[in-house]
């Protein structure tokens, strides 16, 4: 990673912290070119680089990190991935399928605006990509007339709806759309989801997802 890219060793140590097991060591970094990185361990090969997240324009994020490698089970659809959430103030947060700490970045949904607060968008945009599913990677539905674009699977589906927020004595609530593709022998399946999560600033969200239309390939 080059000058302008992550800080290196800020990185590493929240891999070493956050990421690789007890007593796995780093035995090589090969930088790419820009934000992004070749980390080989005793273990594995890892490819570590900034993604085009929005938390990213939070104040209080540093950087952000997405760290994948692949499996060699061919049941894995997608290389197993992990977030890293650098923050100015020196703590990591980590993002991922299982054990991560978004439950408690929602906290941030209710803080109103300053510098620590988190954007709905940014937190929607995080949660349905690390939990949707394993080793599948949800995308928001965050403009629906421009839906197709992304995907043109989506064009004119019915019930697609922005992004809708409320604040309700002390408690937020996020409501929100994402999609996945479904790798099948043929054209792959598009599930649409919807997500409510429920946030306040005494302890960590909640939320609830479910299925509201399958497009077959």
């Amino acid at each position: 990673m080059d000058s302008d890219g992550v800080d290196l060793e800020r990185m590493l140590a929240g891999l070493r912290g956050r990421v690789l097991d007890d007593g796995e060591h780093v035995t090589n970094v090969r930088q790419v070119g820009g934000p992004e990185a070749w980390i080989s361990t005793d273990k594995r090969e890892l490819d570590v680089y900034r993604p085009d997240w929005r938390v990213l324009r939070a104040p209080w994020v540093a950087d952000a990190v997405l760290v994948a490698w692949e499996q060699s089970s061919p049941s894995h659809y997608e290389d197993q991935v992990y977030g890293l959430i650098l923050g100015r103030d020196g703590r990591d947060h980590l993002l991922s399928w299982e054990e991560d700490d978004l439950a408690d970045l929602g906290r941030r949904l209710a803080v109103e605006g300053g510098p620590e607060a988190i954007d709905p968008a940014a937190y929607a945009e995080l949660l349905a990509f690390f939990h949707t599913a394993p080793y599948l990677r949800g995308h928001l539905i965050d403009d629906p007339a421009r839906a197709g674009d992304r995907s043109p699977d989506l064009a004119g589906v019915p019930g697609l709806h922005p992004i809708r927020t409320r604040l309700d004595d002390g408690q937020v609530t996020v409501e929100f759309q994402a999609y996945q593709r479904y790798p099948d022998s043929g054209p792959d399946r598009v599930v649409i989801r919807e997500w409510a999560v429920r946030a306040t600033a005494r302890g960590p969200a909640t939320w609830t997802e479910h299925e509201v239309a399958t497009l077959a390939g």
